[in-house]
């Protein structure tokens, strides 16, 4: 360390240290008595003298030029008037000076300070391209401790839910319609977000699921499950288990008795395995599904026909699908299901409002049985189009029962 920098204090007693280049003068005997008391002097003075924190005159000093802080050296007054006082005698005592506190630290090319968690404040000599720091200098009477910073306990570390993968996959879903003022079903083939690997008990909690949620646009049909989740389902050998987060209310009694089968239907539908007994849970820790439709039940689909055409909508599209798509140049097939009289089902192509073809098919089978029909429409121009079935009152003419879908060709 240069010594300009720093200088340790002197104890009293010991001798004073001279610089090494400099040899000692020798005194005669008529100058010690001014020797004696020039030495007691000193000695008084510096026992005076308690040394204090000097940190903020360092940085402080640090900020003045280079130059200028080492061309000067600070002395004590009273070492320097005893050296006059030795000159005037003589000429030729030389008095070794000490220091009562540290001297000014010469700025380094950052004047920044540095800190540490296990030791002292230090100012920092390494310099920077960008020369001096324009952080502010921290001044402090013990050693800045930085305290150490503890991880966040496992519990509260944020986690990130990563959402099950799904695959497109198209299911039947049963949606709520009206027919002459009552509530009535209609099966629709929804494309929906199933959940790999695609299982019965997945496609059944996506088909339960678009059943509850949301109608599509101009449907005409009714969200009578708004307010209810599906919480989970399963699906075994011997039946389908729906979990409900709680039981609807509100409802008459014959249309909570249809709205819990648009639910059984939809479930043994995309389970694919015959007509599985369903039963409910809440989890809520209700006992009721719906309004005359306690949980401890076990619900199937009616099997006598005419509970089923009471039930069912008389018509509906199974294909083409609701928004479908279909490459231009494509054969366009009608096909879907039909319990009307003497079997009719009456057509309509239309576009917008306009009727682009029409005409009437024989489903296979009629009222009260249930019986597919088809038709074939063939390669028709590239446009927005909707297809309309609809049966006709043998006694007015008037419609008592349809359904019309949306598609496009292009």
């Amino acid at each position: 360390m240069n010594p300009d920098e720093q200088v340790p204090h002197e104890r009293a007693g010991r001798a004073p240290r001279h610089p090494a280049s400099v040899d000692p003068v020798m005194i005669g005997s008529e100058l010690r008595d001014v020797e004696i008391g020039l030495r007691t002097a000193l000695h008084d003075e510096a026992e005076r003298i308690t040394p204090s924190n000097r940190l903020d005159a360092i940085l402080a000093a640090g900020r003045v030029e280079a130059s200028t802080a080492r061309g000067h050296r600070r002395w004590l007054l009273p070492v320097a008037a005893a050296a006059a006082a030795v000159v005037v005698v003589g000429g030729a005592l030389v008095v070794g000076s000490r220091q009562t506190s540290p001297p000014p630290v010469v700025g380094g090319p950052t004047g920044s300070v540095s800190t540490s968690s296990s030791g002292p404040v230090t100012p920092s000599t390494q310099p920077t391209a960008t020369g001096p720091s324009t952080v502010p200098t921290q001044t402090a009477s013990q050693p800045v401790v930085v305290p150490p910073v503890s991880p966040p306990p496992a519990t509260t570390s944020p986690t990130t839910s990563v959402p099950p993968a799904v695959v497109p996959t198209s299911v039947p879903v049963y949606y709520v319609g009206t027919r002459l003022g009552n509530d009535v079903l209609f099966r629709e083939f929804v494309v929906a977000a199933v959940a790999k690997p695609v299982s019965p008990t997945t496609k059944v909690e996506a088909a339960v699921r678009t059943a509850m949620g949301g109608v599509p646009d101009g449907s005409g049909y009714q969200p009578r499950w708004q307010g209810v989740d599906l919480v989970g389902s399963e699906v075994k050998a011997d039946g389908i288990r729906l979990t409900l987060s709680r039981g609807l209310s509100g409802l008459s009694s014959t249309r909570a008795s249809v709205v819990v089968q648009q639910l059984v239907w939809t479930a043994q539908a995309a389970a694919a395995q015959g007509l599985l007994p369903v039963t409910f849970a809440l989890a809520d820790g209700g006992d009721t599904v719906a309004p005359g439709q306690p949980v401890g039940r076990t619900y199937n689909r009616p099997t006598d026909p005419a509970a089923v055409y009471s039930l069912l909508s008389p018509l509906w599209i199974d294909s083409p699908a609701r928004g479908q798509v279909i490459k231009a140049g494509t054969a366009v097939k009608v096909t879907g299901v039909a319990s009307t009289n003497e079997a009719s089902v009456t057509w309509q192509l239309l576009q917008g409002t306009k009727v682009v073809a029409k005409g009437a098919v024989q489903a296979d089978k009629t009222a009260p049985a249930r019986g597919g029909f088809s038709v074939p429409l063939g390669r028709i121009d590239a446009g927005e189009y909707s297809i309309r079935v609809y049966e006709e009152s043998a006694k007015d003419g008037s419609v008592s029962a349809q359904q019309q879908l949306p598609f496009t060709v292009k």
